[in-house]
């Protein structure tokens, strides 16, 4: 089964499966989540033996991409790796527990899309991106966004009968433990998700400055200056520069090239 790159995942149920079925609850829809997604999916006969199995991602941002790979960001942004070093498949080189199940790289998968073997990208603004992608090309990160939407909507649909992966679109803020021993996900726009075991596949999360970064912020701050925190460059808001201002930017890494 070929899966649209477009479509969206279902929002999950509001009641767990009767059981003897069960509920995962993944926070975190980003390549860490996708890929445990992937290894729940391949052991799942394994894992659940005729049982019915939710798999629930829960993230604020698009899943697949989530939020350093989310389609709407400047095609400035770019990849840190060739293409051909890319990917979500396992293959036998990978030491993992269950069966292996190889598939395209990001190159690979760039290729196949552009000659029609696969659907287009369910975005326009990304069509161009791709014919350019070659094996040793730093791809936009915004079309491995859209790969990894890909990858994970051929996962849902090739998940084993009575296996079910679900996305809510939520900020999570807490985690509860139940009476009866499942675990409870508040989220921020007040709903509350039952899982029977949640795991926390967050990725880069935001910090409040300290240390260093900190007494930069006072000293920015008594003195009328302009500081920006550590961040995701996609993220911070630079319009506060003024135009042809001196800048220092702190570290000369990916970030770097990102900001400038």
């Amino acid at each position: 089964m070929t899966a649209a790159s477009g479509s969206t995942l279902p929002q999950p149920p509001a009641r767990l499966p009767d059981r003897p079925g069960a509920r995962i609850a993944v926070v975190g829809a980003g390549p860490v989540g996708v890929g445990l997604v992937e290894r729940l999916l391949a052991n799942a006969p394994v894992l659940a033996p005729g049982r019915a199995l939710e798999i629930v991602l829960v993230d604020p941002f698009p899943p697949g991409a989530g939020r350093v790979w989310r389609t709407g960001q400047s095609p400035l942004m770019r990849m840190n790796s060739p293409a051909r070093d890319v990917t979500l498949f396992p293959d036998e080189s990978v030491e993992c527990a269950g069966p292996v199940r190889p598939g395209p790289a990001l190159d690979a998968w760039a290729a196949a899309t552009a000659a029609g073997e696969l659907p287009p990208v369910a975005d326009e603004r990304l069509r161009d991106d791709v014919p350019p992608v070659g094996p040793r090309s730093f791809a936009p990160r915004r079309l491995q966004g859209a790969y990894l939407t890909w990858f994970l909507h051929q996962l849902a649909g090739q998940a084993p009968p009575g296996v079910r992966v679900f996305a809510h679109a939520g900020r999570a803020t807490a985690l509860e433990r139940r009476a009866d021993g499942r675990q409870l996900i508040r989220t921020a726009d007040g709903a509350g998700l039952p899982a029977d075991a949640v795991v926390l596949a967050l990725g880069h999360v935001d910090a409040r400055p300290s240390g260093r970064d900190a007494e930069l912020a006072a000293f920015a701050a008594e003195n009328g200056l302009l500081h920006l925190p550590p961040g995701y460059a996609a993220d911070l808001d630079l319009s506060a520069v003024p135009a042809g201002a001196d800048v220092v930017v702190r570290g000369l890494g990916l970030a770097f090239f990102d900001f400038m």
